[in-house]
């Protein structure tokens, strides 16, 4: 799930860079963004203390925001 994670934050922001949205709506995008990427750093610091319920459950959480904007 940390590889789909990271890809998925990967594609949503290169998807706001090429946007022509309005500067609310990506400043929206990139909040959200922020909060999945910290998802994925508490995830990955989950692993490391071997609690892999946890881990899951934030990259699951991060791969599921930035899947919001997907759409745009």
């Amino acid at each position: 799930r940390l590889k789909a994670a990271q890809g998925k934050i990967a594609e949503v922001q290169t998807l706001i860079n090429n946007s022509s949205a309005s500067a609310e709506i990506k400043a929206d995008m990139r909040a959200r963004l922020e909060t999945a990427q910290s998802a994925v750093t508490e995830g990955t610091a989950r692993v490391e203390a071997k609690t892999y319920n946890a881990a899951f459950l934030l990259f699951q959480d991060a791969y599921r925001i930035p899947r919001k904007f997907s759409c745009l």
